[in-house]
């Protein structure tokens, strides 16, 4: 691969990268908005400042995945990822993020686990808590 070659590739990520991190802000817009709630709400129920809602809603730094689920949950929705072959040759491929709750206090905690097709997902046992000694 020459350097010309390289710095194409870098710029192609590049994009790639802020494309998808423009679609998360958006994404997260969206779930305020159709929330309702203020963001003094969604700080209570994420159990972060107003301020630090304010800062993640507009866009200053990388958002953690985890950060993003709080965000979801603390507006009432659930989140699933996608992806889809460039060139529509396949299906995609979703895989929801399975939720279970804990036994005290009711929160939803997502069960993530790494898995190769959708079928697997939903063959797969979810994972044991493990119990500490």
């Amino acid at each position: 691969m020459t350097a010309v070659d390289e710095e194409k590739r870098r710029e192609e990520l590049d994009l790639a990268a802020a494309t998808l991190a423009h679609a998360v802000g958006s994404l997260m817009d969206q779930l305020v908005g159709a929330s309702d709630l203020q963001k003094q709400e969604i700080a209570e129920r994420m159990m972060v400042t107003p301020s630090r809602v304010s800062q993640l809603l507009s866009g200053d730094g990388n958002l953690r995945i985890a950060t993003l689920a709080r965000i979801a949950d603390a507006c009432g929705w659930d989140l699933s990822i996608t992806a889809t072959p460039r060139d529509g040759n396949a299906e995609g491929i979703t895989v929801p993020a399975r939720t279970r709750r804990r036994r005290r206090g009711g929160t939803r905690v997502p069960v993530l686990r790494t898995v190769e097709t959708p079928d697997e997902f939903y063959a797969a046992e979810p994972p044991r808590r493990r119990t500490g000694s």
